[in-house]
Formats: structure tokens, C-alpha cells, sequence
């Protein structure tokens, strides 16, 4: 929830809606489950996602039988998740930013973001979303963090040092031991109460090609231009091939938080 992107930046995912729709990985039922649990979900329940990409959380919701209407600003990601979403006829995709989307006040059990919450203009995150939940509603924010390896974070510090190299890894937070996360500071304390924080820790082993793949998915690679893509993606070919043996494991985790309307 701290990190703070360059916002102009959130329209690139459109342009490799495929790619990231075959290398981001989903999210554990065990999310779902816990998610469920705290905000009292029922099957009459109204659920609002933001920025559903190609229906990753959508779909995990969607199997459990919720209604639920997504609000996607890219057209290929949208129309992407129409398609990935077709059997569940509860699934409302909507092309449209989140800010500029004209939705009726008080109407929503649950507003979720996954991966996405930080895109969304800081002047509307928090009020935009208290004023579309019902009285009591929750806000339910979740993303992938890096959870330090408590090994030096190898991995991690020589992909830094190699990133840092073209700005790509600018304002990202630095790994932390699964025991040092707490949630973050930095929301509407007169909207909003914390009512769960938890991490879902994983480890994720990659080849150089796949890591090569999911690279392709960031932001700030998609933005890059086509020479310096090429230079980039053959130092990151050798440095993981000489440096890693051709196997990177990446230690990280979902991270949730919940939010409760006051």
C-alpha cells in the first residue's frame, strides 16, 4: 500500500494483456478463504473489483458463486477477462478507470484490488471507495511483496543492482523477514479501520526464460524502448545463467489487508 508508481505508467499492462495473462501467477484459495471469513461474505453478497486484468482474483471469487462487477482501464485486459470469465454469468467486466466510472453510492458488501490498488489516483483511493461501500463494507487490498529468504536475498540484491541500472526497480520496497511485516500506515484513518493483515508466503523457482517472461509483465520494462529492452534482457540472461546456474527462486508472498468502513 506505500509503494507509489509513477501513475502514468499503469496503461502499459494493455499492451502485453496476453503475456501477463499466461506468467502472473493467481492467487491461494487459502486468500480467498481467510477473506471470506473476515468480511462475512455471503452468496447476496455485491463485490467491486478494481482493476480485475485478465480475471485472476476475479475468476477464484467467481467459482464460489459472488456476483461481481469489474472495472478494468485497459480495453485488451478487459476484453481478455470477458473471455477468461464467459462461464460465469454473475461477472460484470467494465472498460473504464476507476476514477471516472459513475457507480451508485453504498452499493458494495466488498471493494478488492489485486496488484492494482496503488494505481488508482491518490486523491479518490480511500473516499471514492468508502463512498460505494454499504455501511460497514470492507476494502480489501492484496499484492505480491518481497519476503526476505533470511539467505542474504541474493537473488533479489543482484537483480537490484542490475535493474537499478535502467530505473526499473525505483521506489520498490526492500525484502523483509516474514516476522517484520506489518500493515501499512498510509490510509484514510477517518474511513477506514484495519480489520486483518496477513501474508501468504511462497517460493517460486524460475528459469531464465520464464523469469525473462514475467520481467516482461512490469511496467516499467514495457515502457522501455525496443534497444534497451534488448540490452537489458541479455545482461539479466547472463547474470542469472552465471550468477544462479539458470534457476532463479524468488522468495515472496501475498500480502492482504483488510479494511473495514467506519
Amino acid at each position: 500500500m506505500d509503494h507509489a508508481p509513477d501513475l502514468a505508467l499503469k496503461v502499459t499492462f494493455d499492451k502485453e494483456a496476453e503475456l501477463y495473462n499466461e506468467v502472473r501467477s493467481g492467487y491461494p484459495d487459502v486468500l480467498f478463504d481467510k477473506l471470506i471469513q473476515v468480511t462475512n461474505l455471503t452468496k447476496e453478497s455485491s463485490l467491486l473489483e478494481i482493476g480485475p486484468g485478465p480475471g485472476k482474483a476475479t475468476k477464484s471469487l467467481a467459482q464460489r458463486g459472488f456476483r461481481i462487477t469489474g472495472i478494468e482501464l485497459g480495453a485488451q485486459l478487459a476484453t481478455l477477462a470477458r473471455k477468461v470469465l464467459q462461464d460465469y454469468p454473475n461477472v460484470n467486466i467494465i472498460n473504464s478507470s476507476f476514477e471516472d466510472i459513475d457507480l451508485p453510492p453504498h452499493s458494495y458488501d466488498l471493494i478488492y484490488a489485486a496488484a492494482a490498488f496503488h494505481w488508482i489516483q491518490p486523491n479518490v483511493q480511500y473516499t471514492k471507495t468508502h463512498l460505494l461501500l454499504k455501511p460497514g463494507g470492507y476494502l480489501a487490498i492484496w499484492g505480491e511483496g518481497r519476503i526476505s529468504d533470511e539467505n542474504a536475498d541474493r537473488f533479489f540484491y543482484a537483480l537490484k543492482e542490475l535493474a537499478d541500472k535502467y530505473d526499473l526497480f525505483d521506489g520498490h520496497p526492500l525484502p523483509k523477514k516474514l516476522s517484520e511485516l506489518e500493515p501499512s500506515d498510509n490510509y484514510d484513518k477517518n474511513l477506514f479501520e484495519v480489520a486483518h493483515f496477513e501474508a501468504f508466503p511462497k517460493t517460486v523457482k524460475l528459469s531464465t526464460e520464464d523469469f525473462v517472461k514475467l520481467i516482461g509483465t512490469y511496467s516499467k520494462y514495457i515502457a522501455l524502448d525496443a534497444e534497451t529492452k534488448e540490452i537489458f534482457t541479455k545482461e539479466l540472461r547472463k547474470m542469472i545463467h552465471d550468477e544462479f546456474g539458470g534457476v532463479v527462486e524468488r522468495s515472496c508472498g501475498n500480502i492482504l489487508t483488510v479494511l473495514k468502513a467506519k
